[in-house]
């Protein structure tokens, strides 16, 4: 953890490529900001950064955006939006409006999207092509 904790800086990154892509780059932004904050150690200069970064990442996410609220790895080139993205976008954004602005009809709309594809079960259907498999 060492050299990673000395380096925090190299993990705030202008989040770019498909919607996964710039969801992974949001939040360690989100993170390192809200760490640095915490310990004493958040420079003016980081803080832009990092600021900056997110907003970026907030504006490059919406293209990413179904009609629906949901959202999808490759956006209006995927015939649906893909759960654990949207709900990676809900939750993310909800922690990301602290720091800039974040239009509430979004996040409302994705939540909306992911309770309407609830299954009856009360688990949530995967579906759908997600980019980087998680194993």
């Amino acid at each position: 953890m060492g050299p990673a904790i000395q380096n925090l800086e190299h993990l705030l990154n202008v989040p770019t490529g498909c919607g996964e892509q710039v969801m992974a780059m949001i939040t360690p932004n989100l993170y390192v900001l809200r760490y640095l904050k915490s310990s004493g150690r958040l420079t003016k200069s980081l803080y832009q950064r990092a600021i900056r970064n997110m907003k970026i990442g907030y504006q490059r996410i919406l293209d990413y955006a179904h009609a629906d609220g949901s959202f999808s790895a490759f956006g209006y080139h995927d015939p649906s939006g893909s759960m654990f993205l949207t709900a990676f976008v809900v939750r993310t954004l909800k922690q990301v409006k602290e720091y800039i602005h974040v239009d509430e009809n979004v996040i409302r709309k994705a939540i909306n999207w992911i309770t309407k594809n609830q299954l009856e079960n009360g688990c949530f259907h995967a579906g759908h092509h997600v980019f980087h498999e998680l194993v």
